[in-house]
């Protein structure tokens, strides 16, 4: 049995809505096929599910789906430690949306799942005041959605007052993430968080500090993908380098040398920062302090001016916070562009251990390797961070797909 084939479905079934009506049970035969998604930018995990009703009169009379409904599932495989558990009372999935295609006979139903958090968000709003580190207003702001799932809260070094002004728990995170700073080398490291769920809960963390983890597992390409060993589990099936370092629209965006101009609406002054990626304390992947150098060193030359506000929030009273706004403003923007600058997809034997935001290794053969004297390619192998995954279960096959980034070129020692 090929790794990627094996897999078993130990629950599948809705809760209804109305009550008194029994749960629904999918055997396999009637689910076409589920997906799963994780994703460090989206804040909450996704889910599709299209299933079959061959016979409609075998449904409990007076069920049907409307959207709300619970969905509870349990499936393992072969190739990973542990499930996919989303049937306990805290990680079920909701039904978002249903499209239904009936006949008089039978029936299809494509739904969007999504966790309850997502509906809670929708009729929570924040508007209370919220003053000290951001990393712990953040853990105020998601304790409002009343959710049992954990916050993984990475404990920020600058302070920030603002007030909810009525928004949505998630849109407020959102908007923390770039004005967050973690602590680092001389007290600061580079702005830059990220808020996300998993199957574990909800992170908080700074891009630096999971960017630094240590690799997961090591997944390598092989030539033979049919036979399956002790090993094979670990292999990739196939990957496609998604975007390289663009440099055109690196300038466009200032990620080499930007210079902004900077109001403060509270003293009426105005400042400017010239920001350098190559003299900045940004911390990368591979920890390497090299960029690629452009024609002429035009790296050197900036490339954007921005004209901004200094968003020192609401009656903000922390000076060193203040005084450091416009170094985080400029990096912020830096650091996200930076860490999307290759994107490699990867598509692996289903790996229910995997999450979004951990970092892996890739060992990719250059096309002219053999098998007896293996070299692998040094712009794709390395070390990543899985931006999004998708487990995705399909007939009798279930695979792992993964969007793979880093903002540097590096191959690790022991590679070849």
């Amino acid at each position: 049995m090929s790794a990627e084939n094996s897999y078993k479905v130990d629950e599948f079934s809705i809760t209804p809505l109305s009550g008194g009506l029994q749960n629904i049970v999918l055997s396999n035969n009637s689910i076409s096929s589920f997906e799963y998604y994780e994703d460090v930018l989206s804040p909450t995990v996704t889910a599709k599910l299209t299933f079959v009703v061959v016979d409609v009169k075998s449904f409990p009379q007076g069920f049907e789906i409307y959207g709300g409904e619970k969905i509870n599932i349990l499936i393992t495989t072969d190739t990973s430690s542990n499930g996919l558990v989303l049937n306990d009372s805290i990680r079920n999935l909701y039904v978002r949306s249903v499209k239904v295609d009936k006949t008089s006979k039978s029936a299809i139903y494509e739904l969007e799942l999504v966790s309850k958090e997502v509906f809670t968000n929708e009729t929570t709003r924040v508007v209370n005041r919220f003053d000290g580190k951001v990393s712990d207003s953040a853990s105020s702001v998601f304790s409002q959605l009343k959710s049992q799932k954990n916050l993984v809260t990475e404990s920020s070094a600058n302070k920030y007052t603002f007030i909810g002004n009525v928004r949505r728990p998630f849109d407020l995170l959102m908007w923390l993430c770039p004005k967050s700073v973690p602590s680092g080398t001389g007290g600061f490291g580079t702005a830059g968080y990220l808020f996300f769920e998993t199957q574990n809960g909800y992170k908080f963390e700074s891009i630096d500090k999971l960017i630094s983890q240590q690799s997961s597992v090591t997944y390598e390409q092989t030539e033979n993908t049919k036979e399956f060993n002790p090993k094979s589990k670990y292999r990739i099936l196939n990957s496609n380098v998604a975007k390289n370092n663009d440099i055109l629209m690196s300038l466009r965006m200032g990620m080499y040398s930007n210079n902004s101009f900077f109001y403060n609406l509270y003293t009426n002054k105005t400042s400017t920062l010239k920001y350098s990626l190559k003299n900045s304390n940004i911390k990368r992947s591979s920890n390497s302090t090299n960029y690629p150098k452009l024609p002429e060193g035009i790296e050197n030359y900036p490339s954007r001016y921005l004209v901004r506000t200094l968003d020192v929030g609401n009656m903000t009273d922390d000076p060193e916070s203040i005084e450091n706004l416009p170094k985080y403003q400029a990096e912020a923007a830096v650091r996200y562009n930076l860490l999307f600058s290759q994107i490699l997809n990867i598509t692996i034997p289903c790996n229910l251990d995997l999450r979004a935001g951990q970092v892996i290794d890739c060992k990719i053969p250059e096309s002219t390797a053999v098998s007896t004297n293996k070299t692998f390619e040094s712009q794709q192998s390395g070390k990543y961070m899985i931006a999004n995954l998708c487990h995705k279960f399909k007939g009798n096959q279930c695979y792992t797909l993964l969007s793979l980034i880093r903002d540097s070129y590096e191959l690790k020692a022991g590679f070849n």
